[in-house]
């Protein structure tokens, strides 16, 4: 696993921590859920995650396989990213 500068990670629950890259200053909340795989038409598909620089994945949220969450995005407490969604960069 990758892990950025002042990054806070406040969870046990991390799979395929190979695939998984976390940038700088993001937060994981605690008990959230990342794992790089999901199951699709009766395959294991195992892919990579990219949470980018200053996001947030909330607490209790679940992150799976082939997953890019942008710069500065805020996943909320209990949400579940799909397999496959590109949430994208917040822009100022």
């Amino acid at each position: 696993m990758k892990i950025g500068k002042h990054a806070h990670i406040n969870t046990t629950n991390i799979s395929d921590a190979a695939l998984i890259e976390i940038g700088d200053k993001v937060t994981i909340g605690g008990s959230a859920t990342i794992f790089a795989h999901y199951a699709s038409k009766g395959y294991l598909v195992v892919a990579p995650v990219r949470i980018r620089d200053g996001a947030t994945v909330g607490i209790k949220a679940t992150v799976m396989g082939d997953v890019e969450i942008g710069e500065g995005v805020m996943v909320g407490p209990h949400d579940v990213v799909m397999p496959k969604s590109r949430l994208e960069a917040v822009t100022k």
